[in-house]
């Protein structure tokens, strides 16, 4: 018997403007929809190059800082932790030798 494909974690994120629901599974791909760096990084109260360290290695988020940005984008906590998680281990799994 064939084992279902692992869940890939998403978050489901409601366009600005056009208010289209899209589910996400890269936090890479959240902040580009979330908006301009500036702007995201100004409501999550982050300086710009944390913005940028983070989006580039999402593990090295901390608590406090998935909790606010899940709460400054309107999305689901427990799904946002599930795909920086994801994010984080495919990258360090990319990295290993």
């Amino acid at each position: 018997m064939d084992s279902p494909l692992p869940r890939v974690p998403s978050v489901a994120f409601q366009l600005p403007l056009t208010h289209e629901v899209r589910r996400v599974t890269s936090f890479t791909e959240l902040l580009r929809l979330a908006g301009t760096r500036v702007a995201v990084g100004k409501a999550w109260g982050v300086a710009l190059r944390t913005y940028d360290r983070r989006k580039q290695d999402p593990g090295s988020l901390t608590v406090a800082e998935v909790q606010k940005l899940a709460v400054v984008l309107a999305v689901n906590e427990l799904d946002l932790f599930a795909v920086v998680s994801a994010n984080a281990r495919d990258r360090a799994a990319a990295a290993a030798p």
